[in-house]
């Protein structure tokens, strides 16, 4: 048999099954695509959800104080997501501020007590300082935060 004498349906039956496999591996290729993209989306939501939480909690500290004292509560849910949706730096960031809300909290109590005391001076400076680092947090936030809220499409 020669080559000019091969009817195209036995080329067609010869690479059919090969053309529908390059088919089925290109739309399988697509879905997994389609699959990651999807996780980025809703990693960068839930991401977005708790940086949104977080910068809430700090601003509410900052302009209404903290009367039911339920900042610390609120930043140590916030942490304990974190370290499932963030890498290390986030996470003991979000302990940094609840470190610096116990202390606030502490000095206030102390500030509150110390018109009998000599320390008075003493606490009015270390409230000062630790008021000028939490009203630095929510602009540094961003700054942060920045690295894991990047959500660009690859091409």
């Amino acid at each position: 048999m020669s080559f000019e004498a091969v009817h195209w349906t036995e080329w067609l039956s010869a690479l059919g099954p090969a053309i529908i496999a390059a088919i089925v591996a290109f739309i399988a290729y697509r879905q997994w695509r389609l699959a990651q993209e999807t996780l980025r989306e809703k990693l960068f939501d839930r991401r977005l959800a708790l940086f949104k939480d977080v910068h809430l909690i700090t601003s509410e500290l900052l302009q209404i104080g903290d009367p039911e004292r339920t900042a610390v509560y609120r930043l140590q849910a916030a942490w304990q997501t974190s370290k499932f949706l963030f890498g290390p730096e986030i996470s003991d960031y979000i302990q940094k501020l609840i470190d610096s809300v116990i202390e606030l909290q502490s000095l206030e109590a102390e500030y509150e007590a110390s018109s009998a005391n000599g320390d008075f001076e003493r606490i009015r400076q270390a409230l000062a300082s630790k008021k000028v680092w939490l009203f630095a947090q929510p602009s540094r936030m961003f700054e942060v935060f920045a690295p894991y809220l990047q959500f660009t499409m690859k091409q």
